[in-house]
């Protein structure tokens, strides 16, 4: 990973339970993250939840603000925006930003760094991730669109320009550089009865599109998921940053021990999730939080993973985002975020 963060750096991963965009972005940058991260804001308008943030452009998109569904209307017009939006593509000076009143948080995000005497070092941001998001947004006929090759690749060119406007822009405002996560919860469930045909191995192409952009907009890449999921398969993807579950699922994760070995070897990054964002966060606390890294670190040199290869390339993240939370629950996440780094830097 080319960015010179020290062990044990912390971030967030996108959602927060703000309705204020300028309230979360304050909460954001004062959180303690050495990442700091412009917020999602789902609790203030459906169109920032994770799939529609991203679908503004998006050929034939259609929104019932009432039902609050999505949905891809391939009737008149449709022809005529697939076309523009290929169009785009093909122009190297076309930019895809996210839509104002897709994501309030990300330009009062900027604005807020624009007030700043000093630039933050790095910068995070997030994107949908192609699986995710064709896998959940259906045409008019309730089916995903993923079953549509046309739709698919659309979908992954869209993304793959959101991500790309996002390290140039975010750019701006850091003074070392900018790390974008590619948010794939979905890869949890591939090869399930929901989506028997769909299998890790269909991931990787469109994942590494999305990654390509980044790399080549001079980003750093991250894959998010907060599940289950075939880890060799995604560690061989070319992302830089693996960033799991950590308080759920790193039983999971250890059962891939020569995937994940050769993945740090080559320079990446594993970020544990390890501050839970569900109910379990009443509960947690620093002791616990400090036990159950010091476990995973010793389970995976048991594996014959070097703790040393561990504890210098890692990053430390809530296990998914607070977007379900209460602005309470939230910062007593990223106290307890703060109070993880530090115990895992006294282990150095």
């Amino acid at each position: 990973m080319n960015l010179p963060l020290p062990p044990a750096s912390t971030t967030g991963v996108g959602s927060l339970p703000h309705r204020d965009p300028q309230a979360a972005c304050a909460f954001a940058l004062n959180s303690g993250c050495d990442l700091p991260f412009w917020p999602q804001l789902p609790r203030r308008d459906p169109r920032e939840a994770m799939i529609p943030q991203v679908a503004a452009d998006f050929p034939g998109l259609r929104f019932d603000p009432e039902a609050r569904r999505f949905w891809v209307d391939e009737g008149p017009g449709f022809v005529e925006s697939l076309t523009a939006l290929y169009e785009k593509v093909l122009d190297p000076a076309a930019a895809f930003p996210l839509a104002p009143d897709h994501a309030a948080g990300f330009y009062a995000f900027l604005e807020a760094l624009s007030a700043r005497a000093e630039k933050p070092a790095v910068l995070k941001g997030q994107v949908t991730g192609p699986l995710t998001f064709t896998l959940g947004l259906n045409s008019a006929d309730g089916k995903p669109i993923y079953a549509d090759a046309q739709l698919r690749d659309a979908a992954v060119r869209l993304l793959s320009g959101i991500a790309a406007w996002q390290v140039r822009t975010l750019r701006d405002c850091a003074s070392q550089g900018v790390v974008v996560f590619v948010d794939e919860p979905i890869l949890s469930a591939l090869g399930t009865p929901a989506y028997l045909n769909v299998g890790p191995a269909d991931a990787a192409g469109p994942i590494n599109e999305v990654i390509a952009s980044i790399h080549e907009a001079g980003g750093v890449a991250g894959i998010h998921c907060c599940g289950n999921a075939d880890w060799a398969a995604v560690a061989a993807t070319d992302t830089d940053i693996l960033n799991f579950d950590a308080w759920d699922y790193f039983d999971t994760l250890v059962l891939y021990p020569d995937a994940i070995r050769a993945f740090l070897e080559r320079g990446g990054w594993l970020a544990f999730g390890i501050v839970p964002t569900d109910d379990q966060v009443a509960g947690a606390n620093e002791r616990r939080i400090a036990e159950r890294l010091d476990q995973q670190v010793a389970a995976l040199a048991a594996k014959g993973l070097p703790e040393s290869l561990v504890r210098r390339q890692a990053l430390l993240t809530p296990s998914c985002g607070c977007g379900s939370r209460t602005e309470a629950e939230t910062a007593k996440i990223f106290d307890l975020l703060q109070a993880a780094s530090a115990h895992w830097r006294s282990r150095l």
